[in-house]
C-alpha cells in the first residue's frame, strides 16, 4: 500500500509542476494563459488500427489526462493525399528521432498513408484550466467560428475507395 501512496504522491507533484509551468504566470507583466492550443497527435488520424503499435503518437493528448486537465478537440481540415503526401526529398532527410518509431510510421509498410487516410480530420486540442469546461468550449466555438466552413459535420464524410469502403457514403 505504500508504494501505492507514494505513486499517488508523484503523480500529484507532477501535476502541480505542470500546472504551474502551463498557467501560472512568472512576472508581473505576463499575463497567465486562458489555454494551451496543440496538436492532437504528431500525424494526421491513422485508420481504425493505425495506432496499435504506435502508442507514443498519444504523447500530445496523454499528459493533459494524466494532470487532469479539460480538453476539446476542434477538427482543422482534413488528410488530403496531393498536399500531405511525404515527398522525395523529405523522406531522404535524416530522421531526427526513433528509428524503429519513424520506420512503424513513415516506412514502406509505415502507418502514415496518406490514400488511407484521405479525409479524416486534423485537428488541434484545446487545453483548459482545471475546472473549465465551460471556456474551453467557448474558445472552441471562437476557432470553429473563425476557421469557418470546412465539410465536417453529421454526414459529410464517409470512407474512400482507396481504403477499402464505399464512396457513396456520407456524399
Amino acid at each position: 500500500m505504500h508504494k501505492y501512496y507514494s505513486y499517488v504522491a508523484d503523480k500529484l507533484a507532477f501535476e502541480k509542476q505542470t500546472r504551474a509551468t502551463l498557467w501560472d504566470a512568472r512576472e508581473p507583466e505576463n499575463l497567465a494563459l486562458d489555454a494551451v492550443l496543440a496538436p492532437v497527435q504528431a500525424i494526421p488520424a491513422l485508420p481504425h488500427g493505425g495506432c496499435d503499435h504506435l502508442a507514443p503518437l498519444a504523447c500530445a493528448t496523454l499528459m493533459y489526462n494524466i494532470v487532469d486537465l479539460p480538453v476539446g478537440v476542434v477538427p482543422v481540415t482534413h488528410v488530403d493525399p496531393a498536399r500531405d503526401e511525404l515527398s522525395d526529398e523529405w523522406r531522404a532527410a535524416p530522421g531526427n528521432g526513433s528509428k524503429i518509431l519513424e520506420s512503424e510510421i513513415y516506412g514502406p509498410k509505415g502507418a502514415y498513408n496518406t490514400r488511407a487516410m484521405e479525409g479524416l480530420p486534423v485537428g488541434i486540442q484545446v487545453v483548459g484550466q482545471p475546472w473549465e469546461e465551460e471556456k474551453v468550449l467557448a474558445i472552441m466555438h471562437i476557432i470553429d467560428g473563425v476557421l469557418g466552413p470546412r465539410g465536417f459535420g453529421p454526414g459529410s464524410w464517409g470512407p474512400s475507395k482507396l481504403a477499402g469502403g464505399d464512396a457513396d457514403v456520407g456524399q
